[in-house]
């Protein structure tokens, strides 16, 4: 079966010509979507022709972009119509036609060079990190409260009675979580200077 995907941008796009042009090359069932190219965006009429694929089935589009957002969203799609046992086919771009062997030759080829480029980036990654890491660079998540915050923290739970934790939430508007870990912190921190403390006080004794 020529399974046909049209899709547009925005509710007040018409995706009449690619539905036309699809219908032409033979395309039974034509799934049209309106959903934007921004990544992250659900395309549920895509799923769900991916989900009905059968084995030796076309999927036809006008365009390579109207199906994929880009060259690595092209690649999981190919990847997933090919898992189908399925094939693919652009009307604009000869070079993605996997219904001829010149174009499974050429989608064979990009599919490697995508496969290589995420590996140089990871990798290239990796040693950013580690050179970070030896500049002494902190590296993860940024810390929901400065060090300003946290001692402010410290201080209010070190009352008597201590702030309630619900009050620290509202003001600084963190979860109780962090409010509970900048004082471990707190308390860490103290437990670690008077350890050192001691520590100083017995070599001096000695």
């Amino acid at each position: 079966m020529i399974v046909g995907y049209a899709r547009v941008s925005a509710p007040g796009q018409d995706p009449a010509e690619q539905f036309v042009e699809l219908k032409a090359e033979g395309c039974g069932p034509v799934f049209v979507e309106v959903a934007s190219a921004a990544a992250g965006r659900k395309r549920p009429q895509l799923d769900k022709l991916l989900a009905g694929l059968q084995p030796g089935d076309v999927v036809v589009v006008k365009r390579l972009n109207r199906i994929a957002r880009s060259a690595r969203d092209a690649l999981n799609i190919l990847a997933a119509i090919n898992g189908r046992g399925a094939l693919f086919r652009s009307l604009r771009e000869p070079w993605a036609d996997a219904t001829t062997p010149m174009g499974q030759f050429f989608i064979t080829v990009i599919a490697g060079l995508a496969e290589l480029d995420r590996e140089l980036i990871l990798e290239r990654t990796a040693e950013g990190r580690a050179a970070a890491k030896r500049r002494g660079v902190k590296l993860g998540r940024r810390p929901s409260l400065s060090r300003v915050q946290a001692a402010f923290v410290i201080a209010e739970r070190a009352k008597i009675p201590p702030t309630p934790i619900d009050d620290l939430v509202a003001l600084l508007k963190v979860s109780r979580a962090t409010i509970k870990r900048a004082v471990a912190a707190g308390d860490y921190d103290l437990n670690l200077a008077h350890h050192e403390r001691v520590t100083r006080q017995i070599q001096i004794d000695i």
